[in-house]
């Protein structure tokens, strides 16, 4: 019974740690090409 419930605790923590890992990938993936938008907006306007 306790490793089932200790089995189950580490699988959601590795679908945390992966989802953490999506956001991560994902942000940096988009955050430059929001920022050279808004520089490029402003450098023109």
């Amino acid at each position: 019974m306790i490793f089932g419930h200790y089995h189950e605790i580490y699988d959601h923590y590795r679908v945390v740690r992966s989802v953490k890992r999506m956001l991560c990938i994902y942000i940096r993936t988009m955050l430059p090409y929001f920022f050279y938008r808004e520089i490029e907006e402003a450098v023109q306007g």
